[in-house]
Formats: structure tokens, sequence, C-alpha cells
């Protein structure tokens, strides 16, 4: 596979990993790759499995999500490590699947558990994140949230995003989290006035 033009060493300890994990695979592993997908957006292609209840989410090949605080894509390893972060602190279960061998450019491949019930809306999203802590930081790139305990900074937190389960939890699905460093985290403690 070709490596990304960010941080090609890291790419390919990332796809070296992959192999000796058993994680590279191709589109043919998969049968809902012959189908159109069931949503999309702008990081992933989305489909339903009815049998798991879950949700698989491919990137685009060669790109991985939104990097927070700049233009190009995030690498391979920000973007994972964003799903680590979402499981540790909103206590999801999102799951790597595999790194997929699209004619050799990777997707990452993850599923999620779907969640029954609505999008929750701007006002719920804001008292949810300030209930538990977060300061808001509005940008020219839109809403974050920032935790300084955990040097917590979450993005993509709009009505697509976050579901007001049955029960009437929020229940966040895709959001873009990363602890910032450097210029990153000055800009960000400096807007939260620390």
């Amino acid at each position: 596979m070709k490596a990304a033009k960010r941080s090609p060493l890291l790419f390919k300890a990332l796809l070296e990993w992959g192999e000796a994990s058993g994680l590279i695979r191709s589109e043919s592993d998969f049968p809902f790759f012959a189908r159109p997908p069931d949503a999309a957006g702008h990081e992933h292609e989305v489909w339903f499995d009815e049998s798991s209840n879950r949700w698989f989410k491919a990137t685009y090949p060669n790109r991985f999500g939104f990097a927070w605080g700049r233009a190009e894509t995030a690498t391979a390893g920000e973007y994972l490590n964003r799903l680590l972060l979402q499981n540790k602190y909103f206590h999801d279960d999102t799951r790597l699947v595999a790194l997929v061998n699209c004619g050799g450019r990777l997707r990452i491949l993850t599923s999620q558990p779907h969640i029954a019930g609505e999008p929750a809306d701007a006002e719920e999203i804001k008292a949810w994140f300030t209930n538990l802590g977060f300061a808001c930081l509005a940008n020219e790139s839109g809403i974050a949230w920032y935790r300084k305990k955990e040097n917590l900074l979450v993005a993509d937190a709009h009505e697509a995003n976050v579901i007001r389960s049955r029960d009437g939890a929020l229940v966040p699905i895709d959001l873009n989290i990363i602890q910032p460093t450097g210029r990153l985290l000055e800009r960000v403690l400096r807007s939260i006035g620390s």
C-alpha cells in the first residue's frame, strides 16, 4: 500500500503492525462494500449490520478524518487514538475491525453499536458538556469542548454525532477527540483563560 504523505515511517509501522496482527484485509472480505453505504459523511462511509446490531464505518481511502487545528487529514494513528479516547472517556464500544487494502490505499474499518434514539439538539449537547465539566471553545473551526483535568479536547459534537437514547441519556457516536500539545494546547489554554 502507498504510504500517506504526512508521516511515512509511522504509516509503515502501522501497516507492519496490521500485518503482524492479521488486520490487513481486502474489501472482498466484507460483503457490505459491494453495496451502497447506508450513510456517508465527510470522514466515513457507513453500513448497518442487522445481525450484530452494529454500524461498520470505513474511512475514505488514505484519509483518516479531520485533524483538529490544521487543514489536512488526520494521520491513521491520530484517528485510531481518537477512537481509544472515545471508548475511554465516553464509554463507547468502538472496535477496530480491519485495515482494509483498497487497491493499494488504506481504509480503517471499525464497528460501533447501534444506539436507538434521536439526534440531541444543540442546547442539550451544550448543557451536557457543561455538566461534565467542559469549557466551551468557539472559533473559526466551530465549537469544541475542553476539560483541563484530562487535557481533553472534543470537537464535532453536533446533532448528527450525539444521540439522545430512548432512556434520555446522551450518547456520542463520532466525536473528534484529542489531547492537545504544543501550540494547539497553548491556544486552547489561552481561550479558556488558563
